[in-house]
């Protein structure tokens, strides 16, 4: 615990640090894009944005479907939510995320099933979205099963837990009436348990693997790619790196995630003292690479069903998996990493 301790009060400074010149960085964006925008900027830039952990509302952007004049262009998204609505947020996360992990495995891990609950509650609604209706209940305690066998038994029990689920699914499911064919609502509900509930149970067994100060730096980590494939997106996004997938995302952008990935290894590097600097900044670099493919992933998942974001129980960032999806796919990697390295 006095290891932790320390790890908190740098973390505490460390944080305290980035919000203010994020604050500031953020403020400065905004304002030389809405100078921009009122001299009637090009659509490009417009709709260069990476957005912050995979929520495209961070951004506005024009598809070809909807493309307008250069001098109609709508204001962009992040313009038309308060700075303090998205920080105070951010810092109510924070909050509500660090505290029980610095608490201890067991509060760690009562976080994480109710996150996991949430964004598997904005799947299903996706789902339906698409015509497809999974049996919910079996579709919750299968994805819940993979959290709680994390916890109890680590990474040897998820094995035997994602067998089981699979089973219970696919039985349920057989003998349920739902919308869609037995192969569509197997599929989505095994889709959303694997999606949801096996990559969110890495948030566990990252812990359990390197306590406290593992989950402070790939947290940080993902979160600051973000923020820095965010801002060099809105100020300098030109070129599009996957149009069909999510028109938001720039190689410019993913060049400021990388940067910042790396920043924030090295900022963050108090937290695994036992690696090196070098190696922790190439993690930083892979974690940025590997939030990218999960944004374009859920961007995908959203444009399917023609959604702007998954939910709206996070005022100014969307749903659970708006805010958390950047996450779920690099968890299982830095797991890799943290344990193999």
């Amino acid at each position: 615990m006095n290891s932790d301790a320390a790890i908190a009060e740098q973390f505490v400074r460390t944080l305290a640090a980035f919000v203010v010149g994020g604050a500031g960085l953020i403020g400065v964006s905004r304002a030389l894009v809405r100078r921009q925008h009122r001299s009637g900027p090009p659509a490009a830039l417009v709709g260069g944005a990476v957005s912050l952990s995979g929520v495209d509302q961070a951004t506005s952007s024009l598809s070809p479907e909807t493309a307008v004049p250069p001098t109609a262009v709508p204001e962009p998204t992040v313009l038309k939510t308060p700075l303090w609505v998205r920080l105070g947020t951010l810092l109510a996360l924070a909050v509500a995320v660090f505290v029980p992990a610095f608490v201890s495995l067991q509060a760690w891990a009562g976080v994480v099933c109710v996150l996991v609950t949430v964004a598997l509650a904005e799947f299903w609604a996706l789902l339906e979205k698409v015509g497809v209706a999974p049996h919910r209940l079996s579709g919750f305690l299968a994805g819940l099963a993979l959290p709680v066998a994390a916890y109890l038994g680590g990474p040897a029990a998820l094995l035997p837990a994602l067998m089981a689920a699979f089973l219970l699914l696919a039985t349920v499911t057989l003998l349920s009436r739902g919308e869609g064919t037995v192969l569509q609502r197997l599929a989505g509900a095994w889709l959303g348990v694997c999606y949801v509930g096996l990559l969110g149970a890495f948030w566990i067994l990252i812990h359990r693997a390197g306590g406290f100060g593992a989950l402070v730096f790939f947290l940080m980590v993902v979160q600051l790619a973000d923020v820095g494939g965010l801002m060099a997106g809105i100020l300098g996004g030109r070129h599009k790196l996957a149009p069909a997938l999510s028109p938001n995302k720039t190689w410019e952008g993913l060049a400021g995630s990388v940067l910042a990935a790396a920043l924030a290894a090295w900022a963050f590097a108090f937290a695994l003292p036992t690696h090196g600097l070098p190696l922790l900044c190439a993690v930083g670099v892979l974690l940025a690479l590997a939030g990218l493919v999960g944004d374009l992933l859920a961007s995908a998942f959203k444009r399917s069903g023609g959604l702007k974001d998954f939910g709206q129980v996070l005022p100014g960032h969307g749903g659970v998996l708006d805010r958390f999806d950047g996450y779920l796919f690099t968890a299982p990697i830095f797991w890799a990493l943290l344990t193999w390295a």
